[in-house]
């Protein structure tokens, strides 16, 4: 194929911006050694029957750069370094521009596999590829290729200290908005860098940034090596294989992996086993991970600089080839608990200190990304979006040979969008070493996965191989499970995988069926054990009294989220729970059970143990809806809403109630003791830990969350009872994650992270002293503030029906659901109730977006299909598309 080069052009904003030559200071990460590269990648457009396809691409796209570069103009800047310190500023002067290539090409986008095949070396040619020296003096270049089919390619080349990966898509997303004749741009650019990510003073650095980051002002991580030799290869990966590797995995470790996680970890024993590194040498697993969400407060919406820190794994070689690759998914797992406000403040401070001295990752860095979720296919000037995405720069991360994760092309998979690519460079003398290791997965025998040491040093085997005999395993493993309630808990691997294979383990109940055929069939009345409710007794109320204290909601410090949706639970119970997930000692447990003293007083039925609604049928029990049909006048008393722990170690009966089978036999009743599901009723199960729950009793919690019913049978006798209860769960990703069935079943997911800050970590403390040295006067001084919010969320429950939501912001809601891939309609009917009852606590009777914005991402982003991103929250995916859907 040949490329020519026609014209350069420089576009200027088209109308001046400012009227001064001035500077703009960026931020210390901007200035971070390892992103001062430049980034190149290219884009593939399709000739379409969109509203452009008959213009020329290089004049719509020029004139959408011209007005964008009105609100971007420091694309149009100069960088430089200052004088003192060498840290590189940005200089604006009147009068600049950017420039643009246009070229031609003499073949068909078809032709060429739609710029699909990495090791093509034309691709080089449809990407600018200035000197380091021109870089600064243009940090932002395009080139626009225009094919003989009439599609074109978009080649970019920008200045990694001008932003990251998500700051130019923003960009480019705001060209494409003026290309597509909008008269404005929905996201207004923030350029505050040095005051939103500035140091601290005094500085201070909380992490051991040495342990992986050495001072050497003589290193340069890319000047002083090449890439000489090198070549890129792309790895094909299908959902169904990396789904059955996880569940190896798991199996082999009790742990659930991410797909970054288990794929990094193997692809990086696979390239340092590939390139032969010495087993003595250190070497580095380096990812960006994306902070925007993380600080506190957050970055605003519009930033478009570098968002994003560096994080590392460490190992010798040797280390790394022999431990089995769950642990170093494990160490990828745990390195991501550093995404805090402390860590990012503190590498800032870390560069502040000693930045002049050189900061560096060394040798033996291996650059990991993902591009999957990034928004680069999203950019549309008016042809559609691009089929292909492709980085073609080899500096990334102190790495000359990193790995992306990239979405398939549209054009060549025809919208199939099973699995992704992994992009790899490496030497071309360690690529054919590399591919081995890629089908050195597993060690397939004739009847399923065998290790062939604790070691895990596979035997080799084909790609096709592995895949066929992998699907084996359903048909090894997976039986067929059994009613009785000895049914053995299956194995981890079993576990993992049951939601693509349909089995479900454990008991199951079905409402209200019948009795088994061929038993007698007897008329039973109900007659509950151990439950009968009378006034209290005075020695009654002296042991409510000496109960154990409870710790003040209002004196949680922090941990906001999960406040939040924990009281909009509490205003509106349809919403559906909270699932919390954070790291050990975060306050999880000790902020949900606080939450007793807020509930509010409900209506139910005297002496009744499933706490009947005397005014609404489907949460009463059988005798009390046979009582009010018969006419009987019912007893009614107000109590506050009830809090039920679930065990861990409970046993079925305990959780779903037992059936006295002896004394309905001889006396001709249904004897039935109520379990915890029957307490909950109308209130709250909480779970603590319950990503460790047993399966069987998964099952369980399933069943009564999905219908509102607890249905026991044994013997031919079955009994139903009323459970609905808000369900909070409560777990540390680290020891697993949940089956998706359940998590599905949680209306809202929160995240809760380590206080990094030591002045407040001091201040927890000394409250929590405070409370333990003197319980009820620590409840004392804690007083007004819970009486406030009690009155909070009283007020919140009874205006809750009266709040309104605008037709134009459901559709909108929905929009964002649909555009993410959400399955089912929980998120769109979550999201709506959830919204409201945050209008609700704030007292006011309609929804504005910003309430849609507050809780969107605990709405949605467990529901994602997707494997999240690891440098970037999936909550930050979720509103990301709120703000693309609602401008």
């Amino acid at each position: 194929m040949e490329v020519k080069l026609l014209e350069k052009t420089l576009i200027f904003p088209s109308h001046p911006p400012f009227d001064h030559d001035h500077i703009l200071p960026l931020s210390h990460i901007d200035n971070d050694r390892n992103v001062q590269v430049n980034f190149r990648y290219l884009r593939a457009y399709v000739s379409s029957d969109h509203h452009n396809h008959d213009a020329d691409p290089v004049h719509v796209i020029s004139e959408s750069l011209s007005k964008a570069l009105v609100h971007y103009y420091p694309f149009a800047g100069t960088l430089r370094r200052r004088s003192n310190d060498a840290r590189l500023e940005l200089f604006c002067a009147v009068g600049q521009g950017v420039p643009v290539i246009r070229a031609t090409a003499n073949r068909t986008l078809d032709s060429v596999n739609y710029l699909d095949d990495p090791g093509e070396h034309f691709l080089e040619e449809l990407v600018p590829d200035p000197t380091p020296e021109d870089a600064l003096l243009h940090p932002f270049v395009l080139q626009i290729t225009v094919f003989t089919c009439g599609g074109f390619s978009l080649g970019s080349s920008i200045h990694h200290s001008m932003c990251d990966g998500l700051g130019s898509t923003q960009f480019f997303n705001a060209m494409a908005e003026f290309a597509r004749g909008a008269s404005h741009i929905s996201i207004e650019p923030v350029w505050d860098r040095a005051s939103l990510l500035g140091p601290r003073d005094p500085p201070r650095v909380e992490f051991p940034f040495h342990e992986f980051l050495c001072l050497d002002k003589e290193f340069s991580p890319y000047c002083k090596r090449t890439s000489t030799g090198s070549i890129r290869e792309c790895f094909h990966v299908r959902d169904e294989s990396l789904e059955r590797f996880k569940a190896f995995l798991y199996e082999q470790s009790g742990r659930n992996f991410t797909t970054f996680e288990a794929l990094g970890a193997f692809i990086w024993r696979a390239r340092v086993k590939a390139s032969k590194v010495p087993d003595d040498e250190k070497v580095k697993f380096a990812y960006s991970i994306n902070i925007r969400n993380q600080l506190k407060p957050t970055l605003p919406v519009g930033y478009w600089g570098n968002g994003c820190v560096a994080m590392y794994v460490q190992l010798n070689a040797q280390v790394l080839v022999e431990q089995p690759i769950w642990e170093t998914a494990e160490l990828i797992k745990k390195s991501k608990r550093n995404a805090t406000d402390e860590y990012v403040r503190s590498f800032i401070d870390f560069q502040e200190l000693y930045y002049a001295e050189g900061i560096t990752a060394g040798k033996g860095v291996s650059g990991f990304t993902d591009w999957r979720h990034l928004g680069h296919s999203t950019v549309d000037f008016g042809w559609g979006g691009p089929v292909t995405v492709l980085p073609l720069s080899r500096n990334l991360l102190g790495s000359v040979e990193p790995c992306f994760f990239l979405p398939y092309s549209s054009a060549i998979n025809e919208g199939n969008k099973d699995g992704f690519k992994v992009l790899v460079a490496l030497p071309e003398t360690a690529m054919a070493d590399f591919r081995v290791e890629m089908e050195k997965l597993f060690s397939i025998e004739s009847n399923g996965l065998e290790r062939k040491n604790s070691k895990e040093n596979w035997r080799p085997v084909t790609l096709s191989s592995f895949l066929s005999a992998i699907s084996l395993l359903p048909s090894r493993f997976l039986s067929s499970s059994s009613s009785s309630s000895s049914t053995p808990k299956p194995s981890p691997l079993i576990s993992s995988i049951s939601s693509t294979t349909g089995q479900i383990y454990g008991r199951k109940f079905s409402i209200g069926s019948p009795v088994k055929k061929g038993r007698s069939q007897f008329h039973f009345s109900v007659s509950n054990v151990a439950t009968d409710i009378s006034p209290p007794t005075q020695a009654q109320k002296l042991a409510k009294e000496s109960q154990r204290p409870v710790y003040p909601f209002a004196a949680i410090v922090g941990q906001d989220e999960m406040k939040l949706c924990l009281l909009l639970n509490v205003i509106d119970p349809k919403i559906g729970g909270v699932m919390i997930m954070g790291d050990r000692g975060t306050g999880k447990s000790t902020t949900v059970r606080s939450l007793v003293d807020l509930l509010p007083e409900i209506k139910v039925v005297a002496g009744d143990p499933f706490n009947s609604d005397p005014e609404d049928p489907e949460s009463m029990g059988v005798e009390v809806r046979e009582s009010i049909l018969k006419g009987d006048e019912l007893s009614i008393v107000t109590t506050k809403i009830n809090m039920v722990d679930l065990p861990l170690g409970a046993t079925e009966d305990r959780v779903c109630g037992t059936i006295d089978i002896e004394k309905a036999l001889t006396e001709g009743v249904k004897a039935f003791e109520p379990g915890l599901l029957a307490k909950a009723n109308r209130g709250i199960l909480y779970v603590d830990e319950v990503n460790l729950l047993d399966d069987h009793l998964v099952d369980v919690l399933l069943d009564s969350a999905a219908s509102g019913w607890n249905t026991v049978e044994r013997e031919g006798i079955s009994i139903s009872h009323p459970a609905r209860f808000i369900l909070i769960g409560s777990g540390n990703p680290e020891e697993g994650e949940l089956r998706p069935q359940l998590l599905d079943r949680f209306g809202m997911h929160a995240q809760v992270g380590t206080v990094r800050d030591a002045e407040l970590r001091v201040k927890i403390v000394e409250e929590r002293a405070r409370f333990d040295q003197n319980p009820k006067e620590f409840r004392k001084s804690y007083k007004a503030d819970q009486e406030k919010l009690q009155e909070q969320i009283t007020s919140a429950r009874s205006s809750l029906s009266s709040v309104q939501l605008d037709h134009e912001l459901r559709v909108k809601i929905s929009k964002v659901c649909a555009e993410l891939n959400v399955d089912g309609l929980r998120g769109d009917i979550v999201t709506n109730r959830a919204a409201k009852a945050l209008a609700a606590l704030k007292g006011r009777d309609k929804v504005t977006p910003e309430d849609i914005a507050t809780v969107i991402p605990n709405c949605l982003r467990h529901r994602l299909r997707k494997d999240p991103l690891e440098s970037i929250d999936s909550g930050l995916l979720v509103i990301e598309k709120f703000y693309e859907v609602f401008s």
